[in-house]
């Protein structure tokens, strides 16, 4: 799909860069309130992100952009793992408050709705206080702990491990 140019695409970047920005800062901006910083009309915004769910949405995708683009070079499931978490946590990390952010606005929709969401990179770095490198190991074990389970259960019960 080819990217969108002209003044439409110029005005949703504007809203994009200006709600990611209120989020690094510690934000969960409403649109009203992301169209009053970026200096568009609320008629404008509300015509690109009809809710706050759907603003928050664009950002994060566009901070998750390298992550979801990834593509494994191995067919080792877990240096694959290995490689995604080397990718994907210190963009995790620059965006870090961008994604709490998110996190916060899924569990307050949470605690209205039930929809659950948790973040693991929050967790290990607000509660249990690790750093960054240790938040990474931690997360890197787990999932290869993760996938050398599948591929030993695959094995027990006969079958051959493959989109693993």
């Amino acid at each position: 799909m080819k990217p969108e140019h002209g003044p439409r695409a110029r005005t949703r970047k504007l809203m994009v860069t200006t709600a990611s920005r209120l989020m690094q800062s510690g934000l969960t901006p409403s649109v009203s309130e992301v169209a009053e910083a970026a200096e568009v009309s609320r008629a404008t915004a509300y015509r690109y992100f009809p809710n706050q769910a759907a603003l928050v949405h664009a950002v994060v995708d566009e901070a998750l952009g390298p992550i979801l683009k990834w593509k494994g070079k191995t067919q080792d499931a877990e240096q694959r793992i290995l490689d995604l978490f080397d990718k994907a946590l210190p963009r995790i990390s620059e965006f870090e408050a961008t994604f709490k952010a998110a996190l916060r606005l899924s569990l307050e929709q949470w605690a209205q709705d039930g929809t659950p969401g948790v973040e693991l990179y929050t967790v290990l770095k607000d509660i249990w206080q690790l750093s960054d490198t240790q938040s990474s190991q931690v997360a890197k074990w787990a999932a290869c702990a993760l996938v050398r389970s599948a591929i030993a259960d695959a094995v027990n019960e006969g079958r051959t491990p493959t989109g693993i």
